[in-house]
């Protein structure tokens, strides 16, 4: 009992503390550009962020006490977004960090407060929508937020992404909708998936937390490349955490040698991809966590993402 919550909890915590040692990096010319994903300034997004925990944490205890949080919609929270960014034009950098810590304490207090039957407890966030249970509202709502945002800001400044980790962010023109499903209905992966030469001859996806996700990748030699993935968080259509790993074509993993791969590649990576839609786009930032894997395997991973990412906006033109 309680594992659950500290785990959910030290998860946000690392990621408030992430997003504490980005904004702490900031330049006072960094403050004032303007990101492409949000298309506010970086101050207004940092704001954003850090402004958004207590709400959310305040949301968090109402769906796991049961409590109805009323009428409230997906373009409801838009208006009100579009009005923060207005009012906090001016934001400081000193006010938004005080913020920022202020609202993770809170924030990592009401988890840590959580039963595992409150943890699982489901009601409506958005009327629009879904009902979330609490545990994917502090995935999607807090872990995922501050991902989403730092990320943004991240790739306007030109910060590094942290140690063992390939992150690319793509603007995609084309619904979240549709490109959620691009992401995770097969006959649409296997239009897209691999790098520039390859096809995907095999792709079974069983999209559930603990379903599994199998994949053949054949290059243009005519050999191979089989991997497969447990789904660890899904939450549509935001969020997708998954893991990763070489297999053989009965879906068992293997070790990264079979392919080639040092020693050091991870035997089991991880993937968290989050799609934020925005007037008819979706900003997509994949983040692949590979530990201590040697530069030049990372930089041609990076490469076969970027060339994928290619493919699957040239798909979304014409799926």
């Amino acid at each position: 009992m309680g594992m659950k919550r500290e785990a959910l909890a030290k998860q946000f915590e690392a990621k408030a503390g992430e997003a504490a040692a980005v904004l702490a990096a900031l330049s006072d010319a960094d403050w004032k550009t303007v990101t492409e994903a949000e298309r506010w300034t970086v101050g207004v997004t940092a704001h954003h962020l850090a402004g958004a925990l207590e709400p959310v944490a305040g949301m968090i205890t109402a769906i796991a006490s049961g409590r109805s949080l009323g009428e409230f919609t997906g373009k409801m929270l838009d208006e009100m977004n579009a009005i923060h960014a207005r009012e906090h034009a001016d934001c400081t950098r000193s006010e938004t960090r005080a913020l920022l810590e202020k609202g993770a304490a809170t924030a990592a207090a009401v988890i840590r407060g959580l039963s595992d039957a409150q943890l699982a407890r489901a009601g409506t966030v958005f009327t629009d929508a879904p009902p979330m249970s609490a545990e994917a509202l502090i995935i999607a709502g807090l872990i995922g937020h501050i991902d989403e945002h730092v990320e943004s800001i991240r790739k306007t400044v030109g910060a590094p992404a942290a140690a063992g980790e390939i992150v690319i962010t793509r603007v995609l023109d084309a619904p979240r909708a549709l490109v959620f499903k691009a992401w995770t209905e097969p006959e649409r992966v296997m239009r897209w998936w691999g790098p520039n030469g390859f096809t995907t001859p095999v792709c079974t996806i069983d999209l559930r937390p603990g379903g599994v996700v199998h994949t053949c990748m054949r290059s243009p030699e005519g050999r191979d490349y089989w991997s497969r993935g447990v789904y660890r968080e899904i939450v549509e259509p935001e969020r997708i955490v998954c893991t990763d790993s070489f297999a053989d074509a009965a879906g068992n993993v293997v070790e990264p040698a079979h392919y080639g791969m040092s020693a050091s590649w991870p035997r089991e990576a991880l993937i968290t991809v989050t799609f934020a839609g925005q007037e008819g786009t979706t900003t997509l930032t994949l983040r692949h966590e590979v530990g201590s894997a040697p530069a030049p395997e990372c930089a041609l991973c990076r490469q076969g993402w970027s060339e994928s990412l290619d493919r699957l906006a040239e798909y979304l033109v014409r799926p």
